[in-house]
């Protein structure tokens, strides 16, 4: 028999959807389940997912809103220089083009910075900020970072240099000395929404700045929202929802270039953003400098544009072959460490490179289930460096928290984080977060589990079922796809296919199902016809 990987968990509802509720809405019956599975179930919240058009909040809620813009307005009356710094990341980069768009409009003196990954690391830089200070800048504008850089902030402010930090990452124990902190989790401010991405505060920024922002700011906030994996409920809904009409009627020229170099012309989705637009911008920023993805996003030249996302295809391909080849090593050293008993796989090796090691990280997670940290071991500098993913019943941020005193420096929230350290410590880390590990394991269980939204029969997949389903998108974090379980089907054929025989065809049931298990071609030995599965 094989078992599965997981302990599925169905969805008992205890509270459902009303018959007139049901009427209204005109859900059919397995909508309706899957709502009342993910208990959204009052008139209020089913409307709000299906408009998405009512929550939008006010952008003066955020903290230090009015200090920020009034310090801003300030440097533009004065011309002053502004430099906005920003992020190598999906959202690092939609986050710089949002608010260097937004103060050129307004006739700024702007300039961006992106840190290089690499020689810089993630956050405020004392020697970038020194630069900029060298440079005549008299207020810095931080996006999707910052609110870890106490140093760097404080030492700037002295020189007489103001920042605006606006950030969405966990924020520490204290607070960093910034002229203004524009954060939605801000603890002497209640903004009714704690999860909107780097972007999103950006576009928020944005709209304190001009009262109408342009369309496509709210479709550059999309793409750092579903890029950045956070929350896709409430207002971050709303920005989703928004920003995919205007990706598919009015597309800008940077995204209409990165997607035909990708070969694609079909409706964009969030599954176009999060496969297809997300890891190309992000695919810069892992192997080089991300400005080239700033500059193509600030582009509305189509010749420009696509020239630009010829290059940035370029690094999109080679970050695949890397990440194969990374993730092949670093699987051989997880299974080693699995099979001595690890519960938290510190895995590290020379020559690995940085700028991928979250994606094979991720690669870890998914298939032994458990926290992963990826490490490049960089002997010249004598430290290392990587990245961390973690499963849920695990907050990465709070474990690495725990032992900050081997960590040179680190930021991230519960499922992410990247870090340096000294290589000396790697070991005690190890230890360390193992015995972390293995005492949490004593009262949680780190079983990985399937939530099932609903039981379904072969009668339940119809064409009409799957266009209800596509009423409930986009999905994403903490509003996943439905997941569907089916008892007892027989297997009427099944066949290993693809070049390496790596993927499943199968044949099910008495409907004939087409169905595709991928990565499981091994399996092909162990299923028989008639069997049910």
């Amino acid at each position: 028999m094989i078992k599965s990987k997981y302990n599925w968990d169905i969805t008992q509802p205890n509270t459902f959807i009303s018959e007139s509720s049901s009427d209204q809405f005109k859900l059919s019956p397995i909508v309706k389940k899957v709502l009342e599975s993910k208990n959204i179930v009052d008139n209020q919240e089913i409307q709000n997912l299906f408009e998405g058009t009512n929550i939008s909040h006010d952008y003066m809620l955020l903290s230090d809103m009015q200090k920020a813009i009034d310090r801003i307005k300030l440097a533009i009356d004065q011309n002053e220089r502004i430099l906005v710094y920003g992020d190598y990341d999906a959202d690092g980069v939609t986050s710089t083009t949002i608010l260097v768009s937004t103060l050129r409009l307004l006739g700024a003196q702007v300039g961006w910075y992106i840190p290089n990954r690499f020689t810089e690391g993630y956050g405020p830089n004392e020697l970038a900020f020194k630069n900029a200070y060298d440079e005549g800048i008299s207020l810095i504008i931080t996006v999707d970072n910052g609110i870890q850089g106490h140093h760097e902030i404080s030492t700037i402010q002295e020189l007489g240099v103001d920042v605006i930090v606006t950030d969405h990452h966990e924020i520490g124990e204290t607070l960093p000395d910034a002229f203004a902190i524009v954060h939605p989790m801000h603890p002497n401010f209640e903004y009714p929404f704690k999860y909107l991405c780097g972007a999103g505060v950006a576009y928020k920024l944005g709209q304190g700045l001009i009262e109408h922002p342009p369309q496509h700011f709210i479709a550059l906030a999309a793409i750092g929202t579903i890029s950045d994996l956070v929350s896709l409920t409430d207002e971050n809904r709303y920005i989703v929802k928004q920003g995919l009409k205007i990706l598919n009627n009015h597309t800008p020229s940077s995204i209409k270039a990165i997607l035909n170099q990708a070969g694609f012309n079909d409706e964009i989705t969030e599954e176009t953003i999060g496969f297809i637009i997300g890891p190309r911008l992000n695919a810069v920023g892992r192997l080089d400098d991300a400005s080239l993805a700033c500059e193509l996003l600030m582009t509305d030249d189509e010749e420009e544009a696509a020239f630009l996302a010829e290059q940035v295809e370029h690094f999109n391909r080679e970050r695949k072959d890397i990440v194969a080849t990374i993730t092949e090593e670093a699987m051989a050293m997880a299974e080693t460490k699995v099979k001595k008993g690890d519960l938290f796989l510190l895995l590290a090796k020379e020559n690995w490179h940085e700028g991928v090691l979250g994606i094979v990280a991720s690669k870890i997670v998914e298939t032994f289930a458990l926290p992963t940290l990826i490490l490049n071991i960089d002997r010249e500098q004598n430290h290392a460096k990587g990245s961390a993913r973690s499963i849920d019943q695990v907050s990465m941020f709070e474990i690495l928290s725990a032992h900050q005193e081997l960590i040179a420096k680190f930021g991230g929230h519960h499922m992410a984080a990247g870090m340096t350290m000294d290589i000396e410590n790697i070991e005690s880390l190890a230890e360390g977060l193992n015995k972390w590990m293995k005492e949490l394991s004593k009262t949680t269980s780190l079983d990985p589990v399937k939530p099932v939204d609903v039981l379904l029969t072969e009668n339940d997949i119809t064409i009409k079922n799957i266009r209800d389903m596509n009423r409930l998108r986009p999905f994403g974090t903490d509003f996943s796809r439905p997941i569907f379980e089916m008892d007892d089907l027989s297997v009427s054929s099944v066949k290993a296919i693809g070049q390496q025989k790596n993927h499943l065809k199968l044949t099910l049931g008495e409907s004939n199902i087409a169905a595709l298990f991928w990565q499981n071609g091994h399996l092909e030995p162990e299923l028989q016809d008639e069997q049910p599965i």
